[in-house]
């Protein structure tokens, strides 16, 4: 399995207010398309969105969260 993406962050007053992951992951059972975006007062960034965006696969059973780490 491999997954592909990018993260990106929005920053404002020095807090990052805005993070995104978008990509795709390809298995054995076909290719998923995510698109992730988050907002907050602070520690909305791209890191957090990824983490998100791995959390939700993995309830889907798209991807294992240790095959992040």
């Amino acid at each position: 399995m491999q997954i592909y993406g990018k993260t990106g962050t929005g920053r404002v007053d020095e807090q990052d207010v805005n993070g995104w992951f978008v990509g795709y992951a390809e298995t054995q059972n076909g290719t998923y398309f995510f698109a992730a975006n988050i907002q907050g007062d602070a520690d909305a960034n791209g890191t957090n969105a990824a983490n998100i965006t791995a959390s939700v696969l993995s309830d889907m059973n798209i991807l294992t969260m240790d095959f992040l780490k």
